[in-house]
């Protein structure tokens, strides 16, 4: 017999399926030979089945890869498992064709007629960078505003308006750069950019503030200023505990101070000062390098002439004391031109009085000069002659 198959299906084979004859079948051809009877022969027919193969993109793996769909039925679909930073986007029909209709949400075909290819596709995440001013005035740049993708950074930034400074960020963003940058980005940010009116100018009274520290730190002092008090003017900041003593209050400079002063009512007074004084630096004390000590001052009682002068003794009031020639375990005192045998002095209406070394007057003077920075002149006396020295 011939045989027609209906649309979506395929021939079998021939079976008996009754009579009471018998023979030979020819499953394939339908023939019988050696019929010995009625027989009831049936073609048989089996429903189409096609292959539905299921892919990916990066960024993600499916499960089925396959499956099989009767004729004119839908798919059943396969589940898809996103990497770690991806999210499913759709499904394409790679090949064949859908004679339904095709869901890109869910890659199914209501109607499969034949074999067909299903993508699944995976996209990495974006994520959105806001920004947002919130105290203060100023704008936000940089990336503000623009996407991510995920692990990415992205770099936003803040700029102040006139009048204003920057201050800090909030939000997901922190610390008072005016740029910060986020980094391996895993989630929407948002960042909020907060801006204080500008603080003092230069010579203006500023205040303690934030991160404080005497001498370096900006304070209520506009952006690139610092605060602290220089009374004398001489680059070094008063201690903290002593601002407002010497009548003087933290301004703003332009320059870090250069350290801590321990006088701040006279210039010449401060760490480092390796110059000799004649006067007290106006409190009474002669410490003008801030040891705390004082190394060489004219606050010692001189010496009355005549008088031995010993190891260990305050300075007698003109310079260093030295060894003496003759007199064991004593000094002079003075700028020594000749050796002396102790400490004496003679003054005669605060001048030097005409002497036998009188000539050395003028060199004297120099070396005091030179070697000690002192200019006043007094006379003093030896067992051999009166002299000058320095003062």
């Amino acid at each position: 017999p011939t045989v027609t198959a209906d649309t979506g299906y395929s021939f079998t084979n021939f079976t008996v399926v009754g009579g009471s004859g018998n023979g030979d079948l020819n499953s394939a051809t339908g023939e019988v030979t050696n019929v010995i009877g009625h027989m009831t022969i049936q073609a048989n027919f089996t429903i189409n089945e096609y292959t539905v193969t299921y892919t990916s993109s990066t960024g993600g793996s499916i499960d089925p890869t396959s499956e099989s769909v009767d004729w004119s039925n839908a798919n059943s679909g396969t589940t898809p498992n996103a990497n770690t930073g991806y999210t499913l986007n759709n499904y394409t029909l790679e090949s064949g064709e859908c004679h339904g209709s095709f869901s890109p949400a869910t890659g199914i075909c209501s109607d499969v007629r034949q074999a067909i290819t299903v993508r699944a596709n995976f996209t990495i995440n974006t994520y959105t960078i806001s920004c947002s001013v919130g105290s203060g005035s100023g704008t936000t740049g940089g990336d503000c505003g623009s996407s991510v993708t995920h692990g990415g950074s992205a770099t936003v930034t803040a700029s102040p308006s006139t009048g204003y400074h920057f201050s800090n960020w909030s939000g997901d963003a922190s610390g008072t750069s005016t740029s910060y940058t986020f980094t391996n980005v895993t989630s929407i940010k948002n960042a909020t950019a907060n801006f204080e009116e500008a603080g003092a100018e230069e010579g203006e009274l500023c205040e303690p503030m934030g991160t404080w520290i005497e001498g370096q730190s900006q304070g209520s002092c506009a952006t690139g200023l610092y605060c602290y008090q220089d009374n004398d003017g001489n680059g070094y900041h008063a201690p903290e505990s002593d601002v407002g003593s010497w009548g003087g209050s933290r301004i703003c400079h332009t320059e870090q101070s250069l350290g801590e002063d321990c006088y701040d009512n006279n210039a010449e007074v401060h760490p480092g000062q390796v110059s000799w004084f004649t006067e007290d630096r106006g409190d009474g004390s002669f410490d003008y390098n801030c040891s705390g000590t004082v190394e060489k001052n004219w606050g010692c009682d001189k010496v009355e002439s005549g008088e031995l002068f010993s190891e260990g003794s305050p300075h007698c009031g003109y310079d260093e004391c030295f060894r003496t020639i003759g007199q064991a375990g004593y000094y002079d005192c003075g700028v020594v031109t000749q050796p002396r045998y102790q400490c004496s002095f003679y003054i005669v209406n605060d001048e030097c009085e005409e002497t036998t070394s009188r000539q050395n007057f003028s060199y004297i003077v120099e070396q005091c000069r030179v070697n000690r920075g002192y200019y006043e002149v007094d006379c003093y006396s030896t067992y051999h002659s009166k002299t000058c020295g320095c003062r």
